[in-house]
């Protein structure tokens, strides 16, 4: 937790304009010169950079108004049809003092929908606390499908907050660079916004799918989970998560958990593939864990993990291979009929993300092909 003085963001300038800064108690007032200035804003003095700050701003990172031409260098704004998003973005701004009269709201919604004007102001001033003068009259009609309650475009409208939002943002993509923590509340907020849980017939997790059109904001990101030991795949146009490790990582750092219905998704599928998926590396982990309470023959294994036994045998070759675990003498059965290899634990994988690649079905490949 970090607190950051605003004046250090607000600029001195604004084209051709001199900035002029006063202070007010807790508040600094903020004003230019010369004809038609931009409109004065007040603002909080100081504001605390924490987790949800971060997570914030990379929700803005996935669904804000990024564009710096037209009007989108005079106001900020965040399009999104998630109410607890909306939420969470007005309670950033009320941080920096901005008031509830001050936003701007846009509703749009998809030719599938058919609801009045009436109600759609009523639902999202409800859920958002607004007064119903922030919302304009006028709908926006979508050719795709929107859901029940459409689409909301929440704006604040000041050249002045624009360009001292803007410093703060580089500032904070800078920080996640530096910053662990940093990087995983922005992930958080960005998934929130633009990520997809895929899962397959089975409602297992397949794959985590996060959408970043430009390249250069997609080697960022691409960076930033790799900072946090998650490997991703840039197919261009789209980041791709796959992987029972870097799902588990995703979910040590609760990295789908700023959005609820994503959350639920992914934590329902991740459940899933852990129970009944096929996954190779948990298979190797369980059998390390096995290992370090005792030698162990490749059927005790079996039952106590109840998994095949191939499954068991090609894993443990696999570890064999990568020299974690070694064959160490012999048993007899349960039964006393015929002595069984007795497996023992050789060292713990450094690296988790080393059980995911199979050496022993390589190496068979290449003794198939001589």
């Amino acid at each position: 937790m970090k607190t950051l003085n605003l004046v250090d963001f607000i600029p001195r300038k604004l084209g051709h304009r001199d900035v002029f800064v006063s202070e007010k108690g807790e508040y600094l007032l903020i004003n230019c010169n010369k004809v038609r200035p931009p409109r004065p804003i007040k603002i909080k003095k100081k504001i605390v950079l924490d987790s949800n700050f971060l997570e914030v701003i990379g929700l803005y990172f996935g669904d804000g108004a990024n564009s710096k031409s037209g009007s989108g260098n005079r106001r900020i704004a965040l399009a999104n049809s998630c109410v607890d998003l909306h939420r969470k973005f007005l309670n950033f701004l009320f941080k920096f003092g901005v008031e509830k009269t001050s936003f701007r709201a846009q509703m749009q919604i998809g030719k599938n929908i058919k609801i009045s004007k009436e109600e759609l102001i009523d639902y999202w001033s409800e859920s958002l606390d607004l007064p119903k003068e922030c919302f304009q009259e006028k709908i926006g009609i979508k050719d795709a499908k929107t859901k029940e309650k459409g689409l909301l475009v929440l704006n604040y409208n000041s050249k002045i907050f624009r360009v001292l939002f803007d410093n703060l943002f580089d500032y904070c993509l800078e920080l996640c660079k530096e910053n662990k923590k940093a990087a995983a509340g922005f992930i958080r907020g960005l998934f929130a916004a633009e990520g997809y849980v895929s899962v397959n017939k089975y409602n297992s997790l397949a794959w985590l799918d996060l959408p970043i059109i430009d390249k250069n904001r997609r080697k960022f990101v691409f960076d930033l989970f790799k900072s946090l030991g998650i490997k991703s795949r840039d197919n261009g146009k789209r980041l791709i998560v796959t992987g029972y490790l870097n799902f588990k990582k995703c979910k040590e750092l609760d990295l789908i958990k700023y959005h609820l219905e994503k959350a639920e998704k992914f934590n329902l599928a991740y459940e899933n593939l852990i129970e009944k998926g096929n996954v190779p590396a948990l298979t190797k982990l369980k059998i390390i864990g096995v290992l370090e309470k005792g030698n162990k023959t490749r059927f005790e294994i079996s039952e106590l993990l109840n998994i095949d036994i191939s499954t068991i045998y090609k894993s443990l070759k696999d570890l064999e291979i990568k020299s974690i675990v070694r064959l160490n003498g012999k048993s007899f059965s349960r039964n006393n009929r015929k002595l069984c290899a007795l497996w023992t634990l050789e060292k713990i994988p450094k690296n988790e993300f080393d059980l995911m690649n199979s050496d022993y079905c390589k190496k068979r490949e290449i003794i198939t092909c001589k």
